[in-house]
């Protein structure tokens, strides 16, 4: 249902900055990140990343509340249409709300589900649900295309995405429908492209990936010829990028807060994209800075979507002797008041 414009927006409520054109809404996200950063005493300028994404349709995944076993939206004035949702997920929603209101028993006991799609071309959908189901009657209803995961219930199946072309070969992370993935294809591959060219501009052959998931920065860097270590505390995820068994990647299931505790060797290059509420204090700070390698060229790149915590971050970096050399910022999320960054760090001089 890709549109020109929302018809729910008003009512829905999801999406304000749809009401202003796409001009006034880069302005007012590029100032947010600024005000938070010259709230924290960082004087930076912050680089509009021009992407291409698409205003609307494209949303890959999303989250729906199951009352009385049928699946509906949290917001109701989604019911009548979302703009930003990808035609693919728009019809697999459809056909999940259509299943469960002609039987709801499918559903019965779960609280809430994501549906999600992959962006390679495949008509398979993932359905992850909160509570225990019987797959496969769930299944059966559906057809064949839904991969289906059970909260506890062993290895979840994968949706494939693109996240980068090296050479002109499509490098793919397979991300089980349990996991995080960003919800802009489009953009995250820009984000992707970003933090390549780092790596290579900086001279980087080694990294650490702190917050990996299921390897949305590791895999590419592996197929740029780095090699490194992916941390992450999503069981999941950190386990299929190890099933994936490419050589270059060590694989930590733990903390990466308390990166500092897990001896690791300095890396070229540190990646850092924790989840919303940031690397949060001084010891987080201060063990990346450690784990830096010695060369002038050495960086870190800092992946955030809440403007507050990566300004807390990039301060609470600076502090422990980090220069904050860039910031960009990334319109993953259009028409929403949500903006996703990127700094690039290097040693103080």
């Amino acid at each position: 249902m890709t549109v020109e414009s929302c018809p729910v927006q008003q009512s829905c409520g999801g999406c304000p900055q749809l009401a202003v054109s796409r001009v006034a809404e880069q302005e007012t996200k590029v100032e947010m990140v600024r005000t938070a950063l010259r709230s924290r005493g960082i004087g930076s300028d912050v680089a509009w990343t021009d992407t291409q994404s698409p205003r609307f349709g494209y949303r890959n995944r999303m989250r729906l509340q199951v009352v009385g076993g049928r699946a509906d939206f949290f917001n109701h004035a989604k019911r009548d249409g979302c703009a930003v949702v990808r035609d693919d997920l728009w019809a697999a929603i459809t056909d999940l709300r259509a299943a469960t209101a002609a039987d709801s028993t499918l559903l019965a006991g779960v609280r809430h589900v994501e549906v999600r799609v992959g962006d390679t071309g495949t008509s398979a959908v993932g359905l992850a649900v909160s509570d225990p189901v019987e797959s496969a009657r769930l299944s059966n209803a559906l057809g064949a295309s839904w991969l289906v995961a059970q909260p506890s219930g062993g290895v979840p199946p994968t949706l494939a995405y693109r996240v980068a072309t090296i050479d002109g070969v499509d490098v793919v992370v397979d991300v089980p429908i349990t996991s995080f993935v960003q919800v802009n294809s489009v953009v995250n591959r820009s984000l992707v492209a970003r933090v390549l060219a780092e790596a290579a501009a900086s001279g980087a052959t080694t990294f650490i990936d702190a917050f990996s998931g299921a390897g949305n920065f590791s895999v590419p860097l592996v197929a740029q010829g780095l090699s490194g270590t992916a941390i992450d505390t999503a069981g999941d995820a950190i386990a299929q990028l190890g099933r994936a068994e490419l050589a270059g990647i060590e694989c930590i299931e733990g903390d990466a807060r308390r990166i500092g505790d897990l001896g690791l060797a300095a890396a070229d290059l540190v990646v850092l994209d924790p989840p919303r509420s940031g690397l949060g204090d001084k010891a987080s700070y201060q063990a990346v800075a450690d784990l830096l390698g010695p060369t002038t060229s050495a960086r870190v790149l800092l992946v955030a979507c809440n403007v507050d915590s990566f300004a807390a971050d990039v301060a609470g970096l600076a502090e422990v002797g980090l220069r904050v050399e860039q910031i960009a910022a990334f319109d993953m999320f259009p028409g929403t008041d949500h903006v996703e960054t990127l700094a690039v760090l290097g040693r103080s001089t």
